[in-house]
């Protein structure tokens, strides 16, 4: 599953796939 489309918190997430809280 691709978490950065889920829980996008800002333009970071999307290029990094990584859950980031903020």
């Amino acid at each position: 599953e691709r978490e950065s489309e889920i829980s996008p918190p800002f333009a970071d997430a999307r290029k990094r796939p990584l859950r980031t809280d903020r």
